[in-house]
C-alpha cells in the first residue's frame, strides 16, 4: 500500500539536490489523513466533536451509493436531534438530508423507520427537505424536458415552474407529451 504523504514538501516532487539547494524555502506544514470511511461510529464519538460533525462525518462514510442510508442513519437519532438543537441546527440538518438525497440511491419511503423516532419538530424539519428535494429535482427535469421540446424557455416560464407545487409538476409533466407549445404543457 502506498504510503500517505503527510508533509506538504513531500506533494512538490523536489529532486533531492533541489531539496537541499533550497533549504528552508521548501514550505513545510503537516497535516492529517484521517479515513473517515474506516473510522467506526464509536470511534468518531470518542472525539471532541460537536454532534453536527459526528452527524456529518458519519454521513459522509455511509451515504455514498446506498440504499439503506435511513437504517444506517438509526445510531445516529440522538446525535441528530442534539445537531438539530443547536444554533443553525435546522440548517445543518437541511444539508444532511440533501446530501443523503444527493449522494445515496436512498428513496424518501425508506427514511421511515428513521423519521418515527426523531422527535416530531426533527421529523418535520428531514420530511421538508426531502419534499423540496423531490420537488426540484422535478422541475429541473420539467424545465429539460420543455427545453427539449421547445427550445429554451423563457425566464418567466423557468419560475413559473421552479415555484410550482409537485401536483402541477406532476401534470405539466404528463401534459408535455401531447402538448403543441409551452402554454398546452403548462395549462
Amino acid at each position: 500500500m502506498a504510503r500517505e504523504h503527510t508533509e506538504l514538501s513531500e506533494l512538490f516532487g523536489l529532486t533531492p539536490s533541489v531539496r537541499k539547494s533550497l533549504g528552508d524555502l521548501v514550505p513545510r506544514m503537516r497535516y492529517l489523513v484521517d479515513d473517515i470511511a474506516a473510522t467506526d461510529l464509536a470511534a468518531l464519538r470518542k472525539r471532541e466533536m460537536t454532534p453536527a460533525v459526528v452527524v456529518l462525518l458519519y454521513v459522509l462514510s455511509v451515504a455514498p451509493g446506498r440504499t439503506d442510508a435511513g437504517e444506517r442513519l438509526l445510531p445516529l437519532v440522538d446525535d441528530i436531534s442534539a445537531m438539530f438543537a443547536a444554533p443553525n441546527g435546522h440548517r445543518d440538518l437541511r444539508a444532511v438530508v440533501e446530501y443523503i438525497m444527493t449522494v445515496s440511491e436512498t428513496n424518501p419511503s425508506s427514511l421511515n423507520p428513521l423519521l418515527d423516532r426523531l422527535e416530531p419538530q426533527v421529523r418535520e424539519a428531514v420530511v421538508t427537505t426531502a419534499e423540496m428535494l423531490e420537488v426540484r429535482g422535478a422541475a429541473k427535469t420539467l424545465l429539460r424536458q420543455l427545453d427539449r421540446k421547445f427550445g429554451t424557455p423563457s425566464e418567466a416560464t423557468i419560475a413559473r415552474v421552479r415555484a410550482a407545487d409537485m401536483g402541477d409538476l406532476e401534470r405539466w409533466a404528463d401534459q408535455i407529451l401531447t402538448a403543441e407549445t409551452v402554454e398546452e404543457a403548462l395549462a
